[in-house]
């Protein structure tokens, strides 16, 4: 259910405002990884969302792109929607080298994971 992902939202977010950034990221990065489908979209819109450098306007994309890829539209709670849209802003600035880049990221992720809402 919905559960999953919003439990590691505010478990990263705790960390976060404890100042452990790094566990924070590295929560994320974790709970991307299981294909859980909510979790895929948290981690995207965290690392959108700190901004720090290039390397996480990257990762934000290739998270939203595998959600994108995989999840389709008809699951309709709006992450579709926020994850095209935001994937869209990012792509806009990268080079072509840094949009081949995401898409082998998120495709490779796609091949080796199964993506689905927990």
């Amino acid at each position: 259910g919905e559960g999953e992902g919003e439990n590691t939202e505010q478990q990263g977010e705790g960390l976060e405002e404890e100042g452990k950034e790094k566990e924070a990221y590295a929560l994320w990065d974790k709970m991307a990884d299981t294909g859980d489908a909510s979790s895929i979209w948290v981690t995207g819109a965290s690392y959108q969302e700190r901004n720090a450098d290039i390397e996480d306007r990257i990762k934000a994309a290739t998270y939203y792109k595998i959600y994108i890829d995989s999840m389709g539209q008809e699951h309709d709670n709006g992450h579709y929607k926020y994850s095209l849209e935001d994937y869209t802003t990012l792509a806009k600035e990268f080079p072509p080298a840094q949009k081949a880049q995401v898409a082998k990221a998120a495709a490779d992720f796609i091949a080796t994971h199964t993506v689905r809402e927990l």
